[in-house]
């Protein structure tokens, strides 16, 4: 029969004759946390313990035994079960359960509206004059040039991310009192800094494959293309369509919805691409 203690730390087997053996701690260590998954499957565990019996020799598990062993498992406690039998159904519950969960946040993510700009206000747009940029790294000072023209005239200040739409004034151009800076480094290549028109400090983009240089955008079987990119003075999200790793065989195309915290980027969200909507 199946005994069940959820104070053991440890599961043992036991018969008439009494402790024949116990389960492995450097075993029972390997084994995936539950606790995240099981009300995915809670019902599904119930139903499949409640409705297997096997014969005398075996054991036979009712609705309380599975019950009990719901709070074991959820307490990271194994239960008693003859170890052939009891390694074949722990196997089963496992499986089935992180194939369950699987899905179910898979489901989950694709019914989860996207990102959008307006859902990431800002309260106040500056409107003074941006401060010097600060340039402290090598990289940014190998770029001073750039950084500076767009900081003080606008140059290569795109208005929303939209490509050589330059702004050709001094002032922000995403989340409040940040400024977005592009300019191009050869054929499909483009790189990316941000200040702080408060401050003058100066950020990184939100993903980079070295500096301030993005990735490529390739889409399998095409040519690749600088990355594309949308943002807004309103908000602090931004959106970067690029391909990671493009020159790996296996490399994808992505949309990646970047979250601007005031001193890092947060990624919220990424959903592979077949083609850019504009085009």
């Amino acid at each position: 029969r199946l005994v069940i203690d959820p104070r053991q730390t440890v599961a043992t087997e036991t018969n008439e004759a009494g402790l024949v053996g116990e389960w492995p701690d450097a075993e029972r260590s390997r084994l995936p946390s539950m606790d995240r998954c099981l009300s995915v499957v809670e019902e599904f565990v119930a139903v499949a313990i409640t409705g297997i019996a096997v014969s005398q020799d075996s054991w036979q598990l009712n609705m309380a035994d599975g019950l009990s062993a719901l709070a074991a498992l959820k307490g990271f406690n194994m239960f008693d079960v003859r170890l052939p039998f009891q390694n074949a159904l722990w196997a089963s519950l496992v499986v089935f359960e992180l194939f369950v969960c699987l899905q179910a946040v898979s489901a989950q993510t694709n019914r989860t509206p996207l990102p959008k700009f307006e859902d990431f206000p800002v309260p106040d747009v500056f409107d003074d004059t941006p401060h010097p940029p600060i340039l402290i790294t090598p990289e940014q000072r190998l770029f001073r040039t750039r950084i500076r023209e767009g900081v003080a005239k606008g140059w290569g200040v795109w208005v929303d991310g939209e490509w050589a739409k330059e702004q050709n004034r001094p002032g922000p151009n995403f989340a409040g009192h940040y400024i977005i800076i592009v300019w191009g480094c050869g054929s499909g290549c483009i790189r990316m800094a941000m200040t702080d028109a408060e401050t003058g400090t100066v950020f990184m983009p939100p993903i980079s494959e070295g500096g301030f240089a993005l990735p490529m955008l390739v889409f399998p079987d095409s040519a690749g293309r600088a990355a594309d990119f949308q943002y807004r003075k309103d908000s602090r999200l931004m959106i970067v369509r690029t391909t990671p790793h493009a020159d790996r065989p296996s490399a994808l195309p992505y949309a990646f919805y970047y979250l601007w915290e005031g001193r890092h980027w947060t990624l919220l969200r990424q959903i592979r691409i077949e083609r850019l909507d504009k085009e």
